[in-house]
């Protein structure tokens, strides 16, 4: 028996039957579909008497469309934000091996046999005398410094790595406090301490950088600045210097004056 190929398409009555052909196409979101079929059922059971009134339907519609871009801007912001953290991370990793200033801080190093200056900023003049006790890793007393009458603002003391008895400290954390009175001899409140060290490691919390310097946690805000890594304690703004390149003294077999000597017999 012959088949008609012209059959099928003769069945085919109107345009709506060749829609009907095609494949649905994969659904989007559930929402919309969800809101579709919503939408179809209020129709379906609107009120006969009045079937024109449409303006829940259109209110509705409105109300879904806003809802559907605020879903949308939500989600970009979140790969925004998302973004932003990875970034922080990378930027807040690059902090790590340089030196800092500390702002709080009351330790001081000693590296080599030199150790940087204590530094701490005074509130009001101190004409009663600045002192400066320190301590040892373990807390124990090692020595008192008689700084004398310094005025107010931000102040520099050097310290020679010795104890009380004149003896060289081993390399170290140390830990310092002051002691400032005014011209009535009362102690001073508000004195703030600073310290150096490297930036050992960088950790991420509740969106905030997290640095741990000489053992301890500070946030960004804590960290006063920032240096290149220190060739020796003394001066935490020295970066540290390339090696100087020596000046060639000749090969094993004298190949610098064999050279010169070549050269010479050119000329």
């Amino acid at each position: 028996m012959p088949t008609n190929i012209a059959s099928p398409i003769r069945n085919i009555s109107n345009i709506d039957d060749l829609r009907s052909l095609q494949p649905d196409p994969p659904k989007q979101e559930m929402d919309k579909d969800a809101f579709l079929q919503l939408m179809i059922t209020q129709l379906t059971n609107q009120d006969p008497t009045n079937p024109m009134d449409n303006s829940q339907m259109l209110a509705q519609s409105a109300q879904f469309s806003q809802l559907e871009q605020l879903t949308n801007m939500t989600d970009a912001i979140g790969k925004m934000v998302s973004m932003y953290e990875e970034s922080m991370s990378f930027n807040a990793a690059s902090y790590i091996g340089l030196e800092t200033r500390v702002s709080g801080g009351n330790q001081v190093s000693i590296i080599g046999g030199q150790t940087e200056n204590i530094e701490f900023k005074l509130p009001n003049d101190a004409d009663g005398g600045v002192f400066i006790t320190l301590y040892g890793p373990e807390g124990d007393y090692i020595d008192r410094l008689e700084v004398g009458a310094l005025s107010k603002g931000n102040q520099s003391v050097a310290w020679d790595a010795h104890d009380a008895a004149g003896n060289v400290l081993p390399d170290g954390m140390y830990q310092f406090s002051i002691g400032a009175y005014d011209s009535d001899d009362m102690p001073m409140e508000g004195v703030e301490t600073f310290s150096f060290g490297p930036i050992t490691a960088v950790r991420n919390e509740d969106g905030r950088s997290i640095f741990q310097v000489n053992g301890q946690e500070y946030t960004l805000s804590e960290l006063d600045s920032f240096y290149m890594p220190r060739s020796f304690a003394g001066d935490p703004q020295q970066g540290q210097q390339p090696p100087q390149q020596q000046p060639p003294t000749g090969g094993e077999e004298g190949y610098e004056d064999d050279a010169y000597e070549d050269e010479t017999d050119m000329t």
